[in-house]
């Protein structure tokens, strides 16, 4: 029953970037593209709806604050990603 619910919401999630970008190919969803869901999730802990919502708008909103950085914005993603995984506590 879980695997409906998160297979529901991956296509709502997918129906609504296809209409946002009027494009949808293979070639949009790479590494970096999963890099940035795997980031969003973890940050935001995945425990509730909530979570992921509150890391996808921290990091949406931290590459406009730290624009200066460039093409290094992956790897502070990556960065972020450790932090998070090394000291926040497990969820339960």
């Amino acid at each position: 029953m879980g695997f409906c619910y998160r297979a529901f919401i991956a296509g709502v999630a997918g129906g609504l970037n296809a209409h946002f970008t009027f494009f949808l190919s293979p070639r949009e969803y790479g590494f970096d593209f999963a890099v940035d869901i795997l980031t969003f999730a973890i940050l935001g802990g995945t425990g509730t709806f909530w979570g992921p919502l509150l890391g996808s708008t921290i990091l949406t909103i931290l590459p406009e604050m730290i624009r200066f950085m460039g093409p290094y914005r992956l790897a502070l993603n990556g960065v972020i990603l450790l932090l998070v995984v090394l000291y926040l506590p497990m969820e339960s």
